[in-house]
C-alpha cells in the first residue's frame, strides 16, 4: 500500500468514525420520550396589583339631578344639574340651567367639574353617596373682587 493510499484510508476511517459518533449522539439526544401535555386548567392566581387610573370603575352621573343649595353668603335655593356621562371618566352638562360644565371622575365616587358665566367662575368638588350627589363649590366673581362657597345635595330625578 502506498503512502497516498494509507492517507486516504485514514481520512476515510476518521469520516466513518465521525458518522458513527453523530448517529450515536442523535439516538441519545433525540430518542428521549416526548413530554406529556397536561390538559388540566392551571389554578387561578389572584391578581394583587393596583389598577391603573384607566382601570378604575367610575360611577354614572347620567340624567337630571335636583336639590337644595346654600352658600356662605347666607343665600339658599333649589338647583338642577343635567349630565351626560361618557362612561370613561369624563362628563359634561348644564348646571343651574345656564352654566355649561365639563368634569371628570377622580375615583368611583369622587368627581370635579368647572363652569363659567360672564360674572362667575365655578370650581366644584363632588361625591356620589348612593343616590345623593353632594357638591361643594367655590365661586369667584369675575366682574368684582371676592369669592364665596356653597354646597348642594342633589338627587337624581331622571336618567
Amino acid at each position: 500500500m502506498t503512502t497516498d493510499e494509507r492517507g486516504f484510508f485514514k481520512v476515510l476511517m476518521v469520516i466513518i468514525l465521525l458518522v458513527i459518533i453523530c448517529i450515536a449522539a442523535g439516538v441519545f439526544f433525540f430518542n428521549k420520550p416526548k413530554p406529556t401535555v397536561n390538559l388540566q386548567p392551571s389554578p387561578q392566581v389572584e391578581d394583587t396589583t393596583e389598577p391603573t387610573k384607566a382601570e378604575v370603575i367610575f360611577g354614572n352621573l347620567n340624567g337630571k339631578w335636583a336639590g337644595p343649595w346654600t352658600n356662605s353668603l347666607g343665600e339658599k335655593g333649589n338647583d338642577t344639574l343635567d349630565i351626560t356621562d361618557n362612561g370613561a371618566g369624563s362628563f359634561q352638562g348644564m348646571w343651574a340651567g345656564n352654566i355649561s360644565i365639563t368634569g371628570q371622575w377622580l375615583s368611583k365616587d369622587s368627581l370635579k367639574f368647572s363652569g363659567r358665566t360672564e360674572t362667575r367662575d365655578y370650581q366644584v368638588q363632588g361625591s356620589l353617596q348612593g343616590d345623593t350627589l353632594i357638591l361643594n363649590y367655590t365661586a369667584k366673581r369675575l366682574n368684582t373682587s371676592g369669592t364665596y362657597t356653597g354646597e348642594e345635595k342633589l338627587t337624581r330625578v331622571s336618567k
